[in-house]
């Protein structure tokens, strides 16, 4: 068995794996280049520099949230398709295509079953060289990681920043301090 990858429409619960998923191994017999991975979001840094303050560029990264808010995952999956079997077709490609191609949809890790992300998925033309045919899966995924049953797993990013419109509906724990300065900045930026 080698590490695959289960995708699934958005509206199909993860319960029935066998209506409305596909795997990339047991559907598409297709190994990945390295055992895919998904890696963490990069934060959205915002250090705003003021002409005339001595002290270094203003931390914003938190504003107006009360927290640190994420980038969209960006990256790619490299696979091969297995020799023993048949070769990447043109029906197998189009087969993939029409399930990934484009689509906003949900992807299970083999070696983490209890976790899913959801984003949208492109599918490279396949590359014959002189072994095995290769087939890229590039994916655009949402910054949080969710738990089977549609809650955000906290304990890989602590962020929701859609949670929090707007500073007011902040509650009193997560609420910015703010100083004359930062005021100031602040209203420069609303204005």
């Amino acid at each position: 068995m080698y590490y695959s990858l289960t995708f699934g429409n958005a509206m199909n619960a993860w319960d029935d794996l066998t209506f409305g998923t596909k795997n990339t191994w047991d559907d598409w017999k297709l190994i990945p280049s390295s055992p895919p991975m998904v890696p963490p979001p990069e934060p959205n840094i915002n250090l705003v520099d003021i002409p005339g303050r001595s002290a270094g560029p203003i931390d914003l990264s938190t504003y107006p949230f009360g927290r640190m808010t994420y980038k969209r995952i960006t990256g790619s999956w490299t696979f091969l398709r297995d020799t023993t079997h048949k070769t990447m077709r043109t029906e197998m490609y189009e087969e993939i295509r029409s399930w990934l191609h484009g689509r906003f949809t949900k992807v299970r890790l083999e070696e983490d079953p209890n976790h899913y992300f959801q984003g949208r998925f492109l599918v490279g033309a396949p590359q014959n060289s002189a072994g095995p045919t290769q087939i890229t899966i590039t994916y655009d995924l949402e910054p949080r990681r969710y738990n089977n049953d549609d809650t955000v797993d906290t304990t890989w990013v602590r962020t929701d920043p859609t949670e929090y419109r707007t500073p007011a509906d902040l509650p009193d724990s997560l609420a910015v301090a703010t100083t004359a300065e930062t005021a100031q900045i602040i209203t420069m930026f609303e204005t």
